[in-house]
């Protein structure tokens, strides 16, 4: 990496961008830097070049980075961190002004380079780079190894939730299309169901002991409560689609879309409310072949 910036220009156009920017600050009159600020600039450019490619080819922090900094004499040497009896280095942040600093461009001419010298081989067939084997970039290599897994709702009660949720959406859809049941609005059962979750998450946070369970058992036998007219009302719509689907805007396939839609949850519903109540309710420990995944 040392060869890579000294030899191929890269550290030289960081000091020469370092060196402009200062020159353009210091005003409209162009003055000629001193001898002295021209080299304070020059170690201030090569630091921070340096810094800032040796913390990301370390995958670290920029408080690790610091700490590694000051132990690694090999991190010092390429730094150009110079040793005066005591070894101060860059704190975590000083190295991110410092890469604030650092040009977008060098780092990207830097990234082409190696990515050139990583494919390119001596006389002998070796890397250059000293890897085991110079990089192909003709290939590709990607895990594309896909797991389905079972996911855990995180509560139980989310699952009366998700069923009213997904219900009323079931019943707003078939009322759209000119299907109607005499039933309170739709949105008025999902704002009560989020009004009990909101309920029990407070009782989760903020409740004692006694106190704590009570208050969650009751909100558990409202939303029960409310799961059982959803219930029903979702059999009301379910079974109106499906006798008059002919008479609405909708084709047969949609029509059995939706129908399947509420079946699937009111197939569901009674074992959700069954698995919250023995968890939150009934205290009892429900095995995980019993539970809705």
């Amino acid at each position: 990496m040392d060869e890579l910036l000294i030899h191929n220009g890269v550290e030289a156009a960081c000091v020469a961008h370092f060196i402009e920017t200062d020159v353009t600050v210091a005003g409209d009159e162009v003055k000629p830097l001193s001898h002295r600020r021209r080299e304070s600039i020059q170690r201030h450019a090569r630091q921070a070049l340096r810094c800032t490619v040796a913390r990301i080819l370390s995958n670290e922090s920029h408080r690790s980075f610091s700490g590694h900094l000051a132990e690694s004499a090999l991190l010092q040497w390429f730094c150009g961190i110079r040793f005066d009896g005591v070894i101060r280095v860059p704190s975590k942040s000083t190295l991110q002004r410092m890469e604030a600093e650092v040009p977008a461009q060098t780092l990207q001419d830097l990234n082409v380079l190696m990515l050139r010298r990583s494919t390119t081989t001596d006389d002998a067939g070796a890397s250059v780079l000293g890897l085991a084997d110079a990089v192909d970039l003709s290939l590709i290599w990607m895990d594309s190894t896909c797991a389905k897994l079972d996911i855990h709702y995180p509560t139980d009660w989310i699952l009366l939730r998700d069923a009213t949720r997904t219900i009323m959406k079931a019943i707003v859809t078939i009322r759209s299309h000119g299907l109607k049941h005499r039933m309170p609005a739709p949105e008025l059962f999902l704002a009560q169901m989020n009004a009990q979750c909101m309920a029990m998450s407070g009782a989760s946070r903020r409740g004692r002991g006694g106190d704590k369970k009570k208050s969650r058992k009751a909100t558990l036998r409202t939303m029960k409560d409310i799961s059982g007219k959803v219930r029903k009302h979702g059999l009301r719509y379910r079974d109106l689609l499906a006798k008059s689907w002919g008479g609405t805007d909708l084709s047969e396939r949609e029509a059995q879309r939706i129908i399947e839609r509420i079946n699937n949850i009111l197939e569901q519903l009674p074992a959700a409310i069954r698995q919250a109540h023995e968890r939150i309710i009934g205290e009892r420990v429900v095995p995980n072949d019993s539970k809705i995944l």
